[in-house]
């Protein structure tokens, strides 16, 4: 990311290319709307067989339209690979948003930065984290994703959100993040309340307790 070229998009997409290629179309639309040159880098996760790497970074060059200048970067063989990724670029000091797809970890790894969201749930629960990322907790801005179309989202509202987000309007969602960021890490701390809620467990099953069967 140090080296990448300004200004660049990165992006740590998921094994298959389906959702991949609209989001590279909306994310070139939105940075050809600049007036400026930009590159797109995609870290590459650890796939399962070094074949699968190549097949899909061929996919993403023949499928992907023209004009992007993709670079691939691929990640050290980490375990779990998308939990440490994750973590690394959340912890970057030139990251200031994160548009996820809400699933918890990701939005637990974001809090814990400090860094507000802009939810492009897919599927599950998703839909109801990012409900609550917004309307409840503060710490995202609406993204509005079309729920007929595969949850597609048009290049025009990810541009309004990512301007959102970093702009003035996106104010109260940044500095909703940086509390979090204050409180996640005040919970594990020794009296916190992650810390307590982990010494009862620990004493309940000490004392025989037996977790419910579901």
């Amino acid at each position: 990311m140090a080296a990448a070229p300004t200004p660049t998009l990165v992006l740590l997409p998921e094994w298959g290319a389906g959702h991949l290629m609209s989001m590279l179309e909306s994310c070139k639309r939105v940075l050809l709307r600049g007036g400026r040159a930009f590159s797109i880098t995609l870290l590459v996760m650890r796939p399962p067989t070094a074949q699968a790497t190549s097949q899909v970074e061929e996919h993403v060059r023949r499928e992907a339209v023209s004009g992007l200048d993709i670079r691939f970067h691929r990640l050290p063989a980490v375990d779990p690979p998308a939990d440490a990724a994750g973590r690394e670029i959340l912890a970057h000091p030139a990251v200031g948003g994160f548009v996820t797809h809400s699933g918890w970890n990701s939005v637990l790894e974001s809090l814990w930065h400090g860094i507000p969201m802009a939810p492009w749930p897919l599927y599950a629960e998703q839909h109801l984290n990012a409900f609550e990322l917004v309307a409840d907790m503060g710490v995202a801005v609406p993204l509005k994703v079309d729920r007929k179309r595969d949850n597609f989202v048009e290049a025009a509202e990810l541009e309004r959100a990512v301007r959102c987000l970093m702009g003035e309007e996106g104010r109260k969602a940044r500095e909703k993040a940086a509390e979090m960021r204050d409180v996640c890490r005040k919970a594990v701390e020794k009296g916190g309340s992650s810390d307590a809620a982990l010494q009862r467990l620990s004493e309940a099953l000490h004392d025989g307790a037996v977790p419910p069967t579901i």
